[in-house]
């Protein structure tokens, strides 16, 4: 049931993995990262991704579209252009009008910790959302 709704969704995230690894050098997880990855993968240093998607609500356009929110957060712990990187992860997932995959909502700054220390490193988060074709 649903399964070209699901390949579409598995195509949806591929798209944003790679569109985002590929336009900011940066290592894209999906909802979380490991001790075991920041140590191996990123020897310890917070610069990467992360995205993950939430619930479904119905499109005001359409009855048979659903969109679906999409959040990514963003270590930055060595970039000092944090705006210039803001401009790159809208244009690389929606596009400078938003005509990609991806519809851009809001990004915002902040700071997270890194780990256990009394140190932080910058921190972008975003707001997206996707569509699918809600028919069988």
């Amino acid at each position: 049931m649903n399964e070209q709704n699901k390949a579409r969704l598995e195509k949806l995230n591929k798209y944003l993995i790679e569109s985002l690894e590929r336009d900011t050098s940066l290592k894209v997880f999906q909802d979380n990262v490991s001790e075991a990855e920041l140590k191996e993968e990123l020897d310890e240093v917070y610069q990467y991704i992360i995205f993950s998607t939430g619930g479904f609500t119905r499109s005001d356009t359409s009855k048979f579209t659903l969109l679906q929110s999409v959040t990514i957060q963003v270590a930055a712990e060595t970039i000092a252009d944090l705006d210039g990187l803001q401009l790159d992860i809208i244009t690389s997932l929606g596009g400078v009008a938003d005509a990609g995959p991806y519809f851009f909502l809001s990004s915002d700054k902040g700071q997270i910790q890194k780990g256990k220390q009394d140190k932080y490193v910058d921190a972008l988060t975003f707001e997206f959302t996707r569509s699918v074709k809600n028919v069988c």
